[in-house]
């Protein structure tokens, strides 16, 4: 079974049966396939609805084949005679006198135009005729009246010219019925075929005949009506109307008919619509409602004739002789000028012209009723087509084939065009080809990028995301080989993680989520501060700034990174202690938030006794830390009356959970018989554990016990240590503590590794001290200590000297610092205090002034409780130099025994 997923929220997945049937459905609806099958399908309905913007993306599609491929007419049929402007201005505003008409149509026949057709309607007298005026002029005598009324009206002058000549007048159409019906003479009509053409032409609810004098007296009437498409362009000129039950003819039919001398003219129809009108021997082609294709022709001077050269006979015979002359204007004010897919305007007798010329040579375009039906199967075979070709060949190859298509398609089309004079629509097909081929590749494009943006992000956890975005900009980089740049590494780590994991040793699941709590914090505080997160080695992180985007701040980010660090794990410890404290009782949970509120102090100073309640609740639930933290009070007489015995009691508490302080702490207690009786065995068991977890000051304690011990009893100690376990406290109290090192200087970075696997990562002495320095936190009793170089480069942060120290692996001393707080902690009053009282304390150790160092140290421990262990460092110092004396040559440096 093979999943296939679908659009939709959620995602959904179909399960396939393998098999060829299997294999057929995965090449119709995988990768993107069912959209596109969804697309084409709604394509194909939509081209059977067949909507006006459908239509209208046809009727433009024939316009481009109008244009690109035009056709000269062989022999031009009609003409046209103009009442254009210049004929205005010389017989006056229209509509003139109907005997003027009729003098045009006597000089047009003694010119020898066979028929003539107006294309106008007069469906009023004419007001102008003498019989009219004299009944509308006030003031005239009897006998002129009489003499007025004795002479013919222009109308009927004008019915006489049209019954010596052959002559098609007009009518007009009406949307609204606001005459009383009348039916108007039709000319006969032999209907052919199995339907009637009425149900399929344009009905109008009636026309506006021409008097009926003149109807009476014309050879012809037909409709003017041009009926543009949508958009306002003609392009094809009903041949036929229906009013009144029957079919009338249009003027271009009217005089084609009287031309050939016929009485009648037949129609054939299907139950598809119109198929054909028939005048004699002409067979004239038209859509299923009866409308003439016409082969659309930019306006051409040439063929009009103005109104008054004929009026006044100075025109050229030879210009209407045997011709079918139109009667129309060109005038702006006579409001008969259209649009055509050629010209943006052009009269409407012209476009009549342009008809009878396109019928009378055979050039009228053809638009077959199955036209649809193939232009539907074309689609739905070339949508098919791309949706399994994209699928063989991929997007590129297909694009050629798409080009292809889209060149036979145009070829075929306009071959039709040309030489057979058949209307096929290449849009529909194209489009429908162009639209499943785009959301074909659209889809596939999107579901590689969704799978590129997964992988980028599914990668971007194992190696920074600005390296992969380079990546992604410049494949080039995915190569062996480094930069060499001054930067910035931090490397950080859980303070007594073996005693936790000791902790979870029956549900290894929560110390995994204990560690993901952990290290998302810090990483989201190293990412927030342009660090790039190089690894995470168990419980530790290894980080860098300055690559791979450059940052010439990046000793101040990576300062800034860890004082976040720091106080991101504060929060995570507010978490865990609120968690543990889920299981006491109201009273003791009240008591214990006002003793924790009460620790805050008052204007941000502590309260000993206050910090002493909260930390005495949170020992007494449990917490490591705070075992180590009452013991200590108990020792100083900070908000409890001191007390050697009580002291030694949280410290053996502290040290049982495996913390490493409280361990040395214990064993030099056993030592001397603080609080405890004297056991140098016990002490010595202590110490090395403590010394095992990395503390410079119990390895140097423990060294002094060997030498009062046997080595017997100094292997028991070791094989002790090595079985020794953790006692785990109720309730799994956890609190979490860190030691973050940082240091800056030249490196290599980039990627390291082989040719089969290889990580972005940093190399160099600069990357061996920041580890090293890291390690140091636990010794001197601080959470961040910075290397000299990033000293320099972050002067602005509360930072001070810690020592002048000779890490393990390496020659030359270098100064490390303790990163206490940020610019404004390095502002305020107390640190500049405690910073002077501190460079005293350096001061004096380093002259091998003893007493004058004990005295400081004091000081800068009144100033800060929280560096106790370091000055506890320094005062064991002092004292073993006091007693052993380190020489005048001695230069500071202490040498560190342990990383």
């Amino acid at each position: 079974m093979t999943a296939i997923p679908l659009p939709g929220r959620g995602g959904l997945n179909l399960r396939i049966a393998g098999g060829w049937f299997g294999r057929l459905l995965r090449l119709l609806f995988g990768r993107g396939r069912l959209v596109a099958l969804i697309t084409l399908m709604m394509l194909l309905a939509l081209r059977i609805w067949d909507p006006v913007p459908v239509e209208m993306l046809r009727l433009r599609a024939f316009d481009l084949m109008q244009r690109s491929f035009q056709v000269t007419v062989p022999n031009r049929v009609a003409m046209v005679v103009d009442v254009d402007e210049t004929s205005l201005a010389q017989f006056g505003q229209w509509p003139w006198p109907r005997n003027l008409l009729a003098q045009l149509v006597i000089n047009l026949h003694q010119a020898g135009a066979p028929v003539i057709g107006f294309d106008m309607v007069f469906s009023e007298p004419d007001r102008l005729s003498a019989d009219l005026i004299a009944g509308a002029l006030p003031g005239l005598d009897e006998a002129t009246v009489t003499k007025l009324r004795e002479q013919p009206s222009n109308d009927a002058l004008f019915a006489s010219m049209l019954e010596q000549g052959r002559v098609v007048i007009g009518r007009a159409t009406q949307t609204v019925q606001i005459r009383r019906p009348t039916t108007p003479k039709a000319t006969t009509v032999a209907k052919i075929g199995t339907a009637d053409p009425l149900s399929f032409v344009f009905t109008f609810p009636g026309l506006v005949p021409s008097l009926p004098e003149l109807e009476s007296n014309a050879d012809g009437i037909g409709v003017l009506s041009l009926a543009p498409d949508p958009d306002g362009l003609v392009r094809r000129v009903p041949m036929l109307f229906g009013a009144h039950g029957k079919l009338y003819p249009s003027l271009s039919v009217e005089v084609l008919r009287v031309a050939t001398g016929q009485s009648a003219y037949a129609v054939a129809a299907d139950r598809f619509g119109v198929r054909q009108l028939k005048i004699a021997r002409l067979a004239i082609p038209v859509d299923q409602q009866g409308r003439l294709w016409v082969r659309a022709k930019p306006h051409d001077p040439s063929r009009f004739i103005s109104a008054a050269s004929v009026l006044r006979n100075v025109f050229d015979p030879q210009l209407v002789r045997g011709k079918l002359v139109l009667i129309g204007g060109s005038a702006a004010g006579l409001q008969d000028i259209r649009a055509t897919p050629i010209e943006a305007s052009i009269p409407g007798v012209e476009i009549q012209a342009q008809a009878i010329d396109t019928i009378a040579n055979g050039l009228a375009l053809q638009r077959p009723a199955e036209a649809h039906t193939w232009e539907w199967l074309a689609a739905l075979i070339a949508g098919l087509a791309m949706i399994v070709l994209l699928s063989a060949l991929g997007p590129r190859w297909t694009l050629l084939v798409v080009i292809a298509v889209v060149g036979g398609v145009v070829a075929v089309v306009g071959r039709a065009y040309t030489e057979y004079s058949l209307l096929i629509d290449p849009s529909f097909p194209l489009v429908t080809t162009l639209g499943v081929y785009l959301i074909l590749t659209y889809t596939r494009f999107a579901s590689e990028d969704r799978q590129r943006r997964q992988l980028r992000q599914a990668f971007g956890q194992y190696i920074s995301p600005q390296f992969v975005a380079q990546i992604s900009r410049d494949p080039s980089k995915v190569r062996l080989g480094g930069d060499y740049r001054t930067m910035s590494v931090l490397f950080s780590d859980v303070r007594g993680f073996t005693t936790i994991s000791e902790h979870f040793k029956d549900d290894p699941q929560a110390l995994t989520s204990l560690m993901n709590r952990f290290l998302t914090p810090m990483t989201a505080e190293v990412m927030a501060n342009s660090g790039t997160v190089d690894k995470y080695i168990g419980d530790s992180i290894m980080a860098f700034w300055n690559a791979p985007i450059e940052d010439e701040a990046h000793a101040q980010h990576a300062c800034r990174a860890a004082l976040a660090m720091n106080d991101a794990m504060g929060r995570l410890n507010e978490e865990l202690r609120a968690e543990s404290m889920r299981d006491l009782d109201a009273e003791d949970f009240q008591a214990y938030e006002e003793a924790k509120r009460l620790s805050l102090g008052i204007g941000g100073t502590r309260d000993d006794k206050a910090a002493f309640a909260t930390f005495l609740r949170e020992a007494e639930q449990g917490y490591a830390n705070a075992q180590y933290s009452v013991a200590k009070a108990y020792r100083d007489g900070l908000g409890v009356e001191a007390n050697v015995a009580q002291a030694a009691l949280w410290f053996r508490a502290a040290a049982e959970q495996g913390y490493a302080k409280a361990q040395r702490h214990l064993g030099n207690r056993y030592a001397r018989g603080e609080g405890v009786e004297q056991d140098h065995e016990e002490a010595l068991r202590w110490l090395t554990l403590a010394a095992r977890q990395g503390l410079t000051a119990a390895e140097e304690s423990r060294a002094e016990l060997e030498d009062k011990l046997s080595q017997s009893q100094v292997i028991a100690a070791e094989q002790w240590a090595r079985t020794w376990t953790p006692t785990v406290s109720s309730g799994r109290a956890i609190k979490l503590e860190i030691g973050i090192g940082i240091n800056t200087g030249p490196c290599i970075v980039g990627n390291m590794g082989s040719d089969q696997r290889f990580n972005y990562s940093v190399l160099g002495d600069a990357v061996n001290l920041a580890s090293r320095l890291e390690a140091q936190t636990k010794n001197y009793g601080t959470t961040i200590i910075i290397g000299e170089e990033t000293r320099l480069q972050a002067p602005d942060f509360a930072a001070i000297e810690l020592d002048l120290i000779a890490v393990k692996g390496k020659r030359d001393a270098v100064r490390i610092y303790g990163l206490l707080g940020d610019e404004a902690m390095a502002r305020s009053d107390r640190f500049h205090a405690l910073a002077a009282a501190h460079d005293k304390l350096l001061a004096a150790y380093r002259a091998q002034e003893w007493d004058a160092a004990l005295e400081h140290q004091q000081t800068c421990r009144s100033l800060d409780d929280t560096l106790d262990d370091l000055y506890d460092l320094y005062a064991r110092r002092v004292r073993e130099y006091q007693a052993d004396p380190p020489g005048e040559g001695w230069d500071g440096v202490y040498v560190a025994r342990s990383k």
